[in-house]
């Protein structure tokens, strides 16, 4: 596969998520060496029956299937990369890391935005412990200098399901992951599981409320120097840019999506989620001009706002949630991807006057 990167890894040399995405210290799993090839699917039905046999105390996958199922999921992405056929990736993505990757290519059909890479490397792994459903699957690629380290939140919601790509995220310097060997497993959670500062789904919730909210007392449960600084630094640069016509607004909306979660080796949640969020372009000086510029304004069939404009972006997002034994403990964001969704307009909301 054209875009397909492939780094060999010992058990000797465990994979580190290192540089962006996490300390050199930490590790999530170790797989050994073994090459990347593309291969057909196996019978799912049998392969789960395999699994029923297990012990409940023995991981869902071993290292040769998550592999397997990492070079499928690969198949699928470059073969929609190469087409720019958005269609394509609903055969092995699904929600949030469908809308996002959805967007993105939308993104490169119509402006000359280049389409990052989308290149899964299995550095480090870790598969869920359970006979039941829905599964998950854990993924991350060691960092390079120009090249951030990776996580991805695989996810089957059946026996005779396929693994689907669900969430993924380029992580942010300065957090880590403390996970557990791919041997042994690791423990998924309920969105309504407790234990931790906040639930999995309330997770997400209490985000949405800082984002909106950014004096609100849910302020002070979260470390983020990624999404919120750039999600109100683009607000005041946007308003600060048409203060003569009107005004800009922003709101996080609730998800869409059931957030998907896992026990790390140290007790805290790792947490995966998608939502969206709403830019407005609002022209309330009679007589005045308001365009919108950059990337959005490229998007857009017309970019001057006659009324009003509404931009929506989706967002996925990574979060590691500390253990309630752990109350003073910020939840800190690890990572977020956005991307330019759609946009709607309503030139019949002129300003009063004209």
């Amino acid at each position: 596969m054209n875009n397909h990167k492939t780094r060999a890894m010992g058990k000797s040399r465990w994979g580190l998520l290192s540089g962006l995405l996490v300390c050199s210290c930490v590790l999530l799993a170790a797989c050994g060496p073994s090459p990347k090839e593309v291969v057909q699917s196996e019978d799912f039905a049998a392969a789960q029956s395999r699994d029923q046999e297990q012990s409940s105390s023995e991981p869902a996958l071993d290292e040769e299937r998550i592999r397997r199922i990492v070079d499928e999921v690969q198949d699928v992405i470059n073969r929609a990369d190469e087409s720019l056929d958005a269609s394509i990736l609903s055969e092995r993505l699904t929600e949030g890391a469908l809308d996002l990757r959805t967007a993105q290519i939308n993104r490169a059909k119509k402006t000359d935005y280049e389409l990052p890479p989308l290149n899964i490397e299995v550095n480090v792994a870790s598969a869920t412990v359970a006979k039941a459903w829905p599964r998950v699957l854990l993924v991350g690629s060691s960092a390079a200098t120009d090249d951030p380290a990776e996580v991805y939140m695989f996810t089957q919601a059946g026996p005779e399901e396929q693994y689907m790509l669900e969430n993924w995220v380029r992580a942010v310097g300065g957090n880590s992951i403390r996970g557990v060997a791919v041997e042994e497993g690791s423990k998924a959670l309920d969105p309504s599981a407790e234990g931790f500062r906040f639930t999995p789904e309330d997770t997400m919730n209490e985000y949405i409320e800082f984002l909106n909210n950014p004096d609100d007392e849910a302020s002070q449960a979260f470390e983020d120097k990624t999404l919120s600084v750039r999600f109100r630094e683009d607000l005041k640069k946007l308003n600060d840019a048409v203060s003569k016509a009107g005004k800009v607004t922003a709101r996080a909306l609730p998800p869409e999506y059931p957030v998907v979660s896992v026990q790390l080796a140290n007790g805290d949640a790792l947490v995966a989620g998608n939502f969206d969020y709403v830019t407005t372009f609002e022209r309330t000086v009679a007589g005045s001009t308001m365009t919108i510029g950059g990337t959005v304004g490229e998007m857009l069939d017309n970019p001057e706002v006659i009324g009003n404009v509404s931009v929506r972006y989706t967002v996925d997002i990574f979060f590691i949630v500390p253990s309630s034994e752990q109350p003073e403990e910020p939840v800190r964001v690890v990572g977020a991807e956005r991307a330019f969704k759609f946009s709607n307009r309503h030139d019949d909301a002129i300003p009063e006057g004209e």
